[in-house]
């Protein structure tokens, strides 16, 4: 499982969620709480100081996104510049909401779309193959 940050058109490196080690895995609300508090935190920080624009962090209703240390988290680093289930509001946005962004929409089904006809040899393949899109697409913006 992967994240990218879009903030004002602009799109970060792909965050992998992976151990130590680089072995892929799935995002939970412990790994999620991490990324936040180091990648994302900081990626945002970057662009918002080379924007000059303050960015709102926006998430869905995914179970990680909802957890405790999580929203704690996310009402110290983002207060009033925040969009997500139990914080602005009491309702439950459904994880993958394509209400929620369409440009995360947009970014991967542009990924998907190049891909589709290609043949992997494995995760890591795929994986170079995400961050290359994503970085084309981030230099095609700056």
């Amino acid at each position: 499982m992967c994240f990218v940050v879009i903030v004002d058109g602009r799109i970060s490196p792909v965050f992998w969620f992976q151990t130590d080690t680089g072995e892929n895995v799935s995002g939970n609300g412990e790994r999620y709480l991490d990324m936040l508090q180091t990648a994302i935190h900081l990626a945002i920080q970057e662009i918002e100081m080379e924007t000059g624009k303050q960015c709102w962090m926006q998430q869905d209703g995914a179970p990680a996104h909802t957890k405790t240390e999580v929203m704690k988290r996310l009402r110290q680093n983002y207060p009033g510049t925040r969009i997500s289930c139990l914080i602005n509001m009491q309702c439950a946005w459904p994880a993958h909401s394509r209400d929620l962004n369409p440009l995360v929409y947009y970014l991967w089904s542009n990924i998907l779309r190049q891909q589709q006809h290609k043949e992997f040899n494995g995760i890591q393949d795929v994986r170079e193959s995400v961050e290359a899109i994503a970085a084309a697409a981030l230099e095609d913006e700056t």
